[in-house]
């Protein structure tokens, strides 16, 4: 078969839409168009710094005694605690739920688990202690 010579690739896309029956003008960038917004206004733009509420105490308060989970770790159910620290390379599995807990502590190779699968709640009260939360994960047995 010959090939068919244009004089421009606009004239070669009109013989082509005709073949199919297809109405031009079709999307171009001739003239100067192009796409909205341009391509300078597509950049990443960090949106904070986030301002958060602290939110109320829980209540009633979580008790203050404390519950040491070491390398055999434990499992809890939603409820009210007092200060749980899991030590190093241990393990603690919590249900799905919510719950009111005085402070948290995991010690370095420490484990989180939620199991089975679901949304945890965990209300921090912090009464009597200077870091209510220590996600750090501070080698040293306790």
């Amino acid at each position: 078969m010959l090939e068919k010579r244009y004089s421009s690739p606009r004239v070669r896309a009109e013989a082509f839409a005709n073949r199919l029956k297809i109405r031009l003008p079709i999307l171009t960038t001739m003239g100067g168009a192009g796409m909205l917004p341009p391509s300078s206004a597509n950049k990443l733009q960090t949106a904070g710094p986030y301002a958060f509420q602290t939110p109320p105490p829980p209540n009633p308060m979580p008790p203050t005694t404390d519950l040491n989970l070491r390398k055999s770790g434990g499992n809890l159910v939603p409820g009210s605690y007092g200060n749980i620290s899991v030590t190093s390379g241990g393990t603690i599995t919590l249900a799905p739920g919510t719950y009111s807990i005085n402070s948290f502590s995991l010690a370095g190779n420490a484990t989180l688990v939620i199991s089975p699968d679901g949304a945890v709640a965990i209300n921090i009260g912090g009464q009597g202690t200077s870091s209510p939360l220590d996600l750090s994960g501070d080698p040293s047995p306790t």
